[in-house]
């Protein structure tokens, strides 16, 4: 069976205060039904460790993996449970099954290469460690540097993942990391769960949203959503939510009309609502202007090739 020998502080010298240090711990691989064996019995060392993030549950080091099986250190994320309030071994099964059995033709390409989940009961407490590639640095949706062709890439992280039947369940931007080469990975797989995708709408990129039970697919749906490729539902306009559809038509008094009648009592009133529509309009134009020079077959995301989604609703794709 394969090992894994920690000779560094992860916080386990804290559990029991007058314990004295028991370095280096041994931690075994796991397996079970389900999981690929391995083809030999390995023996990984990690010396030192960097913390990147602490939660309630959670925490993550970056280190680098040693053995001599490994071919030289490599750089790898560890993903531990040693500081959780609850145990969490269930978690970290699932989330090295979804890895090393269920998404394992993915590993490399959209999730990181898994090196397997080791566990050793330590002051009484059934600790976990899971040792995954590193791919870099989270991202931010927000953040304005990332380009249209990012937004693309990102977005087939997880029609990948819906099409390999699995749904991520948490749409965040500190679960997808971009490496060195530009290139996005999703991780955090724990809360991943069995889905069957029933998206059945082309996404037109910088038009408006479609309604989302129209769209068939909530997590798709808010992945576009968080990446910008759609127009908002809802804007405040005049102090009044208004669906941007309204929009459509370009025509300012039509927008004015939809504000109740108390905001337009007097002439002055309206005056002033329906230059507020007129700016409006202009500022949603202009949004919509980023994508004039795009080609249609290029702003067309395709979703629908998912299996068994339905294409009853879904537009005409450009020739």
């Amino acid at each position: 069976m394969s090992e894994l020998i920690l000779s560094c502080h992860l916080g386990i010298n804290h559990q029991r205060e007058h314990d004295p240090p028991s370095e280096p711990f041994v931690f075994q691989r796991v397996t079970q039904p389900g999981y690929p064996t391995p083809a030999a019995t390995l023996s990984y060392r990690i010396d030192k460790v960097t913390e990147i993030y602490e939660g309630d549950y959670t925490t993550v080091y970056r280190a680098s993996l040693l053995g001599q099986q490994s071919g030289g250190p490599r750089n790898i994320v560890l993903k531990t449970d040693v500081n959780a309030r609850y145990p969490r071994s269930s978690k970290f099964t699932q989330e090295a099954l979804r890895y090393e059995k269920d998404l394992q033709h993915m590993q490399g390409t959209y999730i990181p290469d898994c090196y397997g989940l080791f566990q050793a009961t330590i002051y009484n407490k059934l600790i976990s460690v899971l040792l995954l590639e590193d791919c870099g640095e989270s991202i931010d949706f927000r953040d304005e540097s990332l380009l249209y062709s990012d937004k693309i890439q990102i977005f087939k992280l997880f029609t990948e993942l819906h099409v390999s039947g699995f749904a991520h369940h948490d749409v965040d931007g500190r679960n997808i990391v971009k490496n060195q080469d530009g290139k996005f990975i999703l991780v955090d797989l724990e809360d991943s769960r069995p889905h069957k995708c029933e998206v059945r709408l082309y996404v037109l990129i910088g038009d408006f949203a479609p309604p989302e039970s129209d769209f068939g697919c909530r997590e798709l749906y808010n992945v576009a959503f968080e990446l910008d490729f759609w127009l908002p539902e809802n804007v405040n306009f005049y102090g009044h939510q208004v669906p941007v559809g309204a929009f459509k038509d370009g025509e300012a008094k039509n927008l004015v009309a939809l504000l109740p009648s108390y905001m337009l009592r007097t002439e002055e009133d309206r005056e002033v609502a329906l230059r507020c529509a007129e700016k409006m309009i202009k500022d949603v134009q202009e949004i919509q202007a980023v994508y004039i020079d795009v080609p249609d077959e290029e702003r067309y995301l395709r979703p629908s090739d998912i299996p068994k989604s339905r294409s009853g609703s879904k537009p005409q794709a450009p020739a």
